[in-house]
Parts: C-alpha cells; sequence; structure tokens
C-alpha cells in the first residue's frame, strides 16, 4: 500500500483513507507481541519517507504567505515547543518539509532521554532503603521467618526420615529407563524418573509418595501421623503456589496470558480443538490478506477498497447534503400508520 502513497491522482478522502490503513496496520504490527523485533519502526519511518515525499517542496527562493507561517507558529505551541524561531527559519523549515521532520525528530527524542534522566535522579535510593529496613524489621517479616524457617526444618526432618529414602530408592529401581526393553514403555520410564529426580531435588515428598503409591505394587506403606500431617501441610503449599501460578497465568497482561486465554482448556481434546480453530482463523487471515494484495495491483482495484472501507466508516445519513431534505421526503402519515397507537 506504501507503494501507492506517491501516487498524485488520489482525492483527499481517498488519500486519507489509505493514510488511516497503512497507519493502522503499523499499529497492529507494533503492538502485535510476536511481530518481529524492529519491524513496526523500519516500516513507519518507510511511511514517513513515503508521506514527505509526497510534500510540495517549494523553491529555495520562493516566498512564503504570512498566513503559513503563522499557522506553523500555532503548530509548534501545538507540540509545546518553545518559539524562538524568526520567520525566516519558519519560512526555511515550510520550503524544506523533510528539515522540520527531522528536527521533531531529534528534539522527541531529546525530550525523551531527558524524562528518563529526571526519573532516575528523582528515584531517592536512601528512602527506598529506609522502606526496605523497615519492612525487614516488621512484625509480618519476621513472623514469616520464623514460620519459614521451621517448615523448612520440617521439611529437612521429612526428607531424612528412612521411610522417604526407602521409597525414593525403590521408585528408582522400578522406573529407571535402562531396566526397560520396550521402547514405548522406556520413553514413559524416563519422563516418570524425570519427575522422581525433580521431586526429590525440591523435597517434594507429595509426589514422592503418590509415585510411590502408583507404581509399586502391593505396597505396604504405613505413614505414621506426623508424617501424615506434614504431607497434608506440603500439600497445602502445593494448592499455594497453584493458586498462584493460575492467578499469573489468568490475570497477568503477558504472552502467557494471552496464550492460555487462546488455547487453554480443562482437558487436552478441548485444547487440541482451540488449536485447530486458531490454525483455521490464521490461515483465513492469511488468505484474505493474499486477496487483498491481489486485489489491489493498480489504481483502479485500490480506490474500490478504498470505497468499501470509506463507505463501512461513514455514519448514517453521511452522504445526504441536507438532513431536512431527507425527512421532507417522508409520508409521516403513512409512516406512522403502522405503529399500534395514534
Amino acid at each position: 500500500m506504501m507503494g501507492f502513497v506517491s501516487r498524485k491522482s488520489f482525492t483527499e478522502w481517498q488519500r486519507e483513507e489509505l493514510n488511516i490503513w497503512i497507519e493502522s496496520n503499523i499499529d497492529s504490527l507494533y503492538e502485535h507481541p510476536f511481530s518481529p523485533e524492529g519491524l513496526s519502526q523500519a516500516l513507519r519511518k518507510e511511511y514517513t519517507d513515503s508521506l514527505l515525499d509526497t510534500v510540495n517542496v517549494m523553491d529555495k527562493d520562493g516566498t512564503v504567505d504570512p498566513l503559513h507561517i503563522l499557522e506553523m507558529r500555532n503548530l509548534l505551541a501545538e507540540l509545546d515547543i518553545e518559539d524562538n524561531f524568526s520567520d525566516e527559519q519558519l519560512a526555511e523549515f515550510i520550503r524544506e518539509p523533510r528539515q522540520f521532520h527531522d528536527y521533531i525528530e531529534t528534539l522527541l527524542a531529546s525530550r525523551e532521554n531527558e524524562a528518563e534522566a529526571d526519573a532516575e535522579a528523582e528515584f531517592d535510593e536512601g528512602l527506598f532503603e529506609d522502606i526496605e529496613d523497615d519492612f525487614i524489621n516488621s512484625d509480618y517479616f519476621q513472623h514469616f521467618q520464623q514460620s519459614h524457617k521451621k517448615h523448612q526444618k520440617k521439611l529437612k526432618d521429612l526428607f531424612d526420615a528412612s521411610l522417604l529414602r526407602k521409597c525414593y530408592k525403590k521408585l528408582a529401581n522400578i522406573l529407571h529407563p535402562d531396566k526397560e526393553p520396550n521402547a514405548a514403555l522406556k520413553l514413559h520410564k524416563s519422563e516418570l524418573m524425570a519427575m522422581l529426580v525433580q521431586a526429590k531435588k525440591e523435597k517434594d515428598a507429595f509426589t514422592i509418595i503418590s509415585l510411590y503409591q502408583e507404581h509399586v505394587p502391593d505396597n505396604d506403606l504405613n505413614l505414621d501421623e506426623d508424617v501424615s500431617n506434614e504431607l497434608l501441610a506440603l500439600i497445602d503449599e502445593k494448592l499455594r503456589r497453584l493458586d498462584d501460578e493460575y492467578h499469573h497465568l489468568k490475570y497477568e497482561p503477558n504472552i502467557e496470558n494471552m496464550v492460555w486465554r487462546k488455547l487453554g482448556g480443562r482437558s487436552k481434546k478441548i485444547m487440541d480443538e482451540k488449536k485447530q480453530t486458531h490454525l483455521s482463523e490464521l490461515q483465513q487471515a492469511c488468505d484474505e490478506i493474499a486477496l487483498m494484495i491481489k486485489q489491489c495491483k493498480n489504481m483502479k482495484q485500490l480506490n474500490k477498497q478504498l470505497s468499501d472501507r470509506y463507505e463501512r466508516r461513514q455514519p448514517p445519513f453521511t452522504k445526504m447534503a441536507d438532513f431536512n431534505e431527507f425527512m421532507s421526503e417522508i409520508d409521516f402519515d403513512d409512516f406512522f400508520k403502522h405503529f399500534p397507537f395514534k
């Protein structure tokens, strides 16, 4: 579409519609989480250059209308730029639009750098350290630390118990993939063994005992009350952690959350169906873009597309030169006789 920007035969509304179309696509690329880095910026620069190429550059010695200079000063005020320019300097900007564009780009970049520097300077490192010290010394944090240390000691005692060591060794002997001749079962046992090793590393007693009860035939696992209570505490902790992870997936504004909302489900079947639906939607979108490109190879085809887009954006009665004229054409007697009231 940017290849058409420099064409001179557009009407005012056609050029405006084309610009809106291009800018909306660039904005979509900029906001898309999977857009290649730098693509939208490169396209925006190319688009800006195309727009600047369409501006009629005046003769360097041409006389500039004073009204245009006043309009330039109003533009500077709208951009909150200090007006220290002479009429001749503004006239030069009008004669050389690209020079004015480069000036604005440099100024905005400088403002952004200054804002970042000011924000960093305003950050009071000492105040932050005071707030951090107050929190560390608070009763809440001290209680949390003591509770955490107590829980860690119980975990250590639980994993030092001979019961869990026996469970782990017996499971490792049964699930070790090197002892499985069947290729399919060997892969499955590799996954289970990885889960077992990870559980030991993370001190996940619940997972170890669950695997033991599932994969050790005729197991005689007998948990005393202390171990059972510790396992219940571990289950509660695991549930809290899973709730936190679920909340993060569901509400945090990130790519993982987007994928979860789009493709997540209660079962593998539902997720597979959502994946297929999503792939179909992507393919349909690609087909529509390919068709649009095919149908916009010349000005006649593009003008048809612009006209259709323009029609869809216009509110009712836009085409009517005079709304009162439209109302005068209505036969109100005939119109209201269909209503069940007088």
